[in-house]
This record gives C-alpha cells, structure tokens and sequence, in this order.
C-alpha cells in the first residue's frame, strides 16, 4: 500500500475511475483499489504525459488537464495567457494554424511549443521556413533571448554556404521561403527533421507556384504549423493553398470548387466574396487558434492622419496627361483587371517625382519638392525615430539622396540591400542613436520585425497590397511600445487619395483605378 501511495502522490500521474480499455491500452498505468478488477472502488493511475492524454481525450475523457500547462516551466519567463493557450494547441497538434494577430507573440509561443516537444524527446529537428528579414532579426534573436540551450543556424548564403551549414547537428535549422528549393535533396534527405513550422503562411497562397510545390513535397508525414495573422490578405481563395498545404483533407482538390464555394463571379474579370466564405475558411483552417492584439495586450492608440500635399505644377502636367490616354484605354477596353496595376503604379511614380522609362532602366526625375518639404516637416516635428515606405526603388535613391543633403540621419532598406546590412540597420535602429530615419521598400520589413523605436509611420507613397501596408505599419505596433503611434499618407493627387481610402478600410486595391473611371473622377 505504501508504494501504492507513493505512486499515487508522485508528479506525473492523474487517477480516473478504472477502466480495462485504458488498462490494456496505455502503458505503465496502474490500478488501484479494493483488488479486484472492475471494483466499485477501484481507479487507474495513468502516466500524464502528451501521448498518454491524447489517448485519453481521444477515448472520450475530454476533460483530462494538460500535461503541458501543468508541468512546463516556460524557461523561467512570464507567458501572457493566450501564449499558453497557443502553445497548448500546437503541442496537441501535428498540422495547425496560429492565426494571432500581428505583435501578439506568435514566435514565442511556438518556441515553448518546440522546447517542450523537444524536451520531451517528442520531437527532433525543426525547420522554420520565414521571410528573409526576419531569419536572424527576430528568429535566430529570439531563439537566443528565450531558449538558449536549443542550438539554432541560419541556413543563408550560397548553395554551397547553406549546404554545410546543414550538414552539421542543430535543434533548429531556419532559412527563407525561396531557400527551401536551393537544397531541396538535401533538405528532404534530412530524416531527423521532423518539424515545420511556416511563418508568414500567406506566401504559399498560391498552390501553382514552384515555392509551394517544393514544400509540399517536403511536408508529407511532418509536423506542419503555420504562422499568419492575416490568412486572406486579398481574397477568400488566398486560403486554398495554405489549408492544401498543412490540412489537405479539409479541403476540395479543386480550386474552382473552393472558389465557387468562397466567392462570386459578377463580371468577366471581378470576383467577390461570399457571405458565408468565412465560416468555409473557418472550417478548413482547423485546428487553430486566434487572438486578436486588442485582447492580449494594452498598446497605447494609433492614430491615422492624412497629410495633403499639392503635387507640382510639372507634376500636374505629367499626372493629367497619363491620365487622359488612360482614360482613352479605358474607353476603347485596353485598361482591365490585368493590367490596372502596372497602369496605376505609372500615376504613383508621377506623384513621388519620377517617371521609369518603358524598355529601359532609367527614369525621368520631375519636380517633387513640394512633397519632400512636408516630409522633412514631419521628421522635424517628430520627437523619436522615424519610417518611411516608399514601393519605388527609385524614388527611395532620389529620396534618400534629398534628406542626406538636408543633413538627416537616414539608413535606406530595399530589394538590393544584403541581408547582413540589413540586420545591422534593424539593430542599429532599435538599439543606438543611429539612424533616426530608414527609408524603405514596405516589401523588406513587411514580417515579424520589432522597431518600436519608431512611432510614426510615413507613407510617402501607397502601397498597392493591402497585406504589406497592415504588416508594414504593425512595425511599430508591437509589444514595449510606449508611445503613441502615428500613420501619416502623404498624398497628392486622386488616385493615391483613393488608394488610401481603401488601405484604411482594409479594402483590397484591385479595382481602384477602374472605379475611377467608372465615376468619371480621374481627371
């Protein structure tokens, strides 16, 4: 009876009423009792560990704790409730969704989810597939900062650089979206590599793409969560390949029939959402988890201000004068839905002082000062450090050149800028005096990085994806923000005033600049 006792009192076991299935099924479980089998007073001590209570829920005891929860000690940090309740479902679940909101501590969670599975020998390698901006700036750093003992390495560099870099033993292996299909051979060799977790899931949205096919072939009979807090940045059917991706069998082969499901054809060219597309969404990202950022942490407010500024008499020339043969285009059917981007993208280089020139690499620069004086107004008035998003590489050189002749601390962040340089602006920015300013492509810092340093926001020019405009700004809306933050849209003509209109209402671009002419409101 003594040792009865013991067992019964030591950490890892729960008692339930006695039960032969779960007798002769869960190992090491003990009964107790009167001595006989099937007593009124007899109960089971069952080893509470993971496996053993999957089984147990999976049997019908639905209300068993976890083992998770109760014995975890979280490395000796403070988790916020919703980070136990997402690291709970992911440590219960081989494919899910972690659907958090931006800035709610979606890596975190994930790291105690794999330290746990780790330490319970439940799990070998991982892999984290990531934006490259954020490889070294938040995972590798975070990896570091709250589960040192786990060895991690950034798998980056040349085919070569990243094959070695492979070849040697670590806990986590991370490397960017597009990397995977560099040494694919190698990647999918890797046995021991039992876990993948994918950040920014919204890049394999698309099921046609050669960077989904390559990580589907990789992800049969792996651990496979995703990370995203905006699953269907531009419509409902941005969710068919990533439920084809982690949980195939909620969901139809077929991309029409998910289509047709989700949204409805009203032209030739113009799809809209249905009114039950998110409870077909809702169904087949499952299991998953969501918390928005206003349930889990106190931010200070965020304010959206729009700055209008009048475009240059020159400008005005050049905007009036695209815009009357677009608007010809238009009316003779040569301005569609395919190619409404390119046409609009024209019209936004005029409004930041440039033109790119068609079959060539160059561009005309055109009188933009107007524009920049208001810029310099406002990183004068602002107190702490600075962002500016500019989509255009070109006008960031002009930009940049601008401000370093006005005497301002500026980094600039784009397409062409190494991953090294650009970690040291990251650090530098969030870390030391300098730089006050980055000026950069919203594509480059549009994932997971904190640069709460910042608290105003400038879009000097509109971004033309709703998705990189939300993550872009949620930079500086992250946890250790102190101070109010303001997003600021310079605008100077009508098609950025409408562009904004629908970026704030969380609207998709596609379609803006036909609406204006379909409101005869371009000119």
């Amino acid at each position: 009876m003594d040792k009865i006792t013991n067992i019964e009192n030591k950490k890892g076991f729960i008692s339930i009423p006695f039960d032969s299935a779960v007798y002769n099924l869960i190992p090491h479980t003990i009964k107790i009792g009167d001595g006989f089998a099937g007593g009124t007073n007899d109960n089971l001590l069952v080893p509470h560990g993971l496996t053993e209570t999957k089984l147990l829920r999976n049997m019908g005891y639905q209300d068993i704790s976890s083992p998770f929860l109760k014995y975890y000690d979280w490395n000796n940090t403070i988790p916020f409730e919703h980070q136990k309740t997402t690291s709970d479902m992911l440590v219960f679940s081989d494919r899910a969704y972690v659907l958090n909101d931006m800035g709610t501590g979606k890596t975190l969670s994930v790291l105690y989810a794999i330290d746990y599975l780790i330490k319970q020998s439940l799990m070998k390698k991982v892999l984290i597939i990531a934006p490259l901006s954020t490889l070294t700036s938040v995972w590798e750093r975070e990896i570091f900062r709250w589960t040192p003992h786990l060895d991690a390495v950034v798998l980056h560099g040349s085919k070569k650089k990243r094959r070695n870099l492979l070849a040697k033993p670590h806990d986590i292996y991370i490397i960017n979206h597009d990397g995977v299909e560099t040494i694919f051979p190698e990647l999918i060799a890797r046995t021991d590599i039992d876990t993948i977790v994918v950040d920014e899931l919204t890049a394999y949205k698309n099921a046609q793409t050669l960077r989904w096919k390559t990580l589907n072939k990789l992800a049969p009979g792996k651990r496979v969560w995703g990370l995203t807090g905006n699953p269907t940045p531009q419509a409902p059917t941005d969710a068919y390949g990533q439920v084809r991706l982690i949980t195939p069998s909620n969901i139809d082969k077929s991309f029409k029939l998910f289509q047709s499901k989700t949204m409805l054809q009203v032209s030739q060219f113009t799809w809209v959402p249905k009114k039950e597309a998110n409870t077909v969404i809702h169904t087949a990202m499952q299991p998953a988890v969501r918390f928005k950022m206003e349930d889990c942490i106190s931010l200070p407010p965020i304010t959206y201000n729009d700055a209008r500024i009048p475009i240059t008499p020159k400008q005005t020339l050049v905007y009036n004068d695209i815009m009357r043969k677009l608007h010809y285009q238009y009316q003779h059917h040569e301005v569609t839905a395919a190619n409404e981007g390119v046409k609009l993208s024209k019209l936004l280089q005029v409004a930041c002082g440039f033109v790119y020139l068609t079959n060539s690499k160059g561009a005309i620069q055109i009188d933009n000062n107007n524009r920049i004086d208001a810029l310099c107004d406002i990183i004068d008035a602002s107190r702490r450090k600075l962002i500016v998003f500019l989509p255009f590489r070109h006008g960031i050189k002009l930009l940049n050149n601008e401000l370093l002749k006005r005497k301002y601390d500026v980094a600039v962040i784009h397409g062409g800028v190494n991953k090294t340089a650009r970690d040291k602006i990251y650090n530098d920015f969030q870390n030391s005096p300098s730089p006050k300013i980055i000026i950069a492509h919203p594509r480059t810092m549009a994932h997971g990085l904190t640069l709460t340093e910042a608290n105003v926001v400038v879009w000097y020019s509109p971004s033309q994806s709703l998705e990189m405009y939300l993550q872009a700004n949620a930079r500086v809306r992250r946890p250790g923000q102190q101070y109010k933050q303001y997003i600021v849209h310079i605008q100077g003509c009508p098609v950025e005033e409408r562009i904004y209109k629908r970026l704030t209402n969380k609207q998709t671009i596609q379609g803006a600049l036909l609406e204006m002419f379909e409101d005869n409101t371009s000119v």
